[in-house]
């Protein structure tokens, strides 16, 4: 878990968001089974603002959604906070007449990928799609 999240980090500093919070969500899965979820909640987070930076914008919500119910359970209510004004934030929608990147990949078949992306809504690019996942 420590290393996909230090690696998460550095792929964000780089400026490689989408892998950053590809890695974000796998330590986060990791976390997930443990007592504390402290990590979970903060590796959910950092997802969102990866996913945010790489202009993922529903996948991104989802994550910052999965934090902040992490942030209520763990009785953090200003983290929730943080969780729902980041998620405020993230740009919803496309502009009039132009399909979005997510609407068609959504039409291709899916292809392998960790159900930890999965479930935050990450889905795989359309085939032929620079950095595709596989």
């Amino acid at each position: 878990m420590q290393a996909r999240w230090w690696l998460g980090e550095c792929l964000a500093e780089l400026g490689d968001h989408r892998q950053a919070g590809e890695h974000f969500l796998l330590a986060a899965d990791i976390a997930k089974g443990w007592d504390g979820q402290r990590d979970h909640a903060v590796l959910a987070h950092l997802a969102g603002d990866a996913l945010n930076g790489a202009g993922l914008n529903e996948e991104a919500a989802a994550a910052y959604a999965r934090a902040e119910e992490l942030w209520r359970t763990l009785g953090r209510p200003q983290s929730a906070a943080r969780a729902v004004r980041a998620r405020a934030g993230t740009p919803c929608g496309t502009r009039s007449g132009q399909k979005s990147s997510r609407a068609v990949r959504r039409t291709t078949s899916p292809r392998t990928q960790p159900a930890s992306l999965t479930s935050a809504g990450v889905r795989p690019r359309a085939k032929g799609s620079p950095k595709a996942l596989g």
